[in-house]
């Protein structure tokens, strides 16, 4: 039985794509003006910086038991997204055909 030198074991073809994706996405992620993986923590009450035309703000917000999202756009337009109660179990609260469609199983 002869070796090929073009024989490459199938298990090389996933490794060699995973490693190449990893590589890509570094890539990207480096290329980007501002840090992905940023741990930076905002102290309550400091001023933030304004915000710029072209760049999208999105500050997540948590208050008591509720959380939302708020979002300034590129062109300025807003948008807060209230995400509720984190605890389902207040579910009675929202209207009862949203309620259905969250309920757990």
């Amino acid at each position: 039985r002869s070796l090929h030198l073009s024989y490459v074991p199938k298990h090389w073809n996933r490794r060699w794509i995973g490693i190449s994706s990893i590589v890509l996405l570094f890539f990207m992620i480096s290329r980007r003006p501002f840090n992905f993986f940023s741990t930076e923590q905002h102290v309550v009450g400091a001023k933030m910086p304004p915000w710029k035309t072209g760049y999208l703000d999105i500050h997540h917000l948590r208050v008591g038991s509720s959380v939302s999202t708020f979002l300034v756009f590129p062109d300025g337009t807003t948008l807060l997204i209230d995400a509720g109660d984190k605890n389902y179990t207040n579910i009675h609260r929202i209207d009862p055909k949203v309620a259905a469609l969250v309920q757990p199983t």
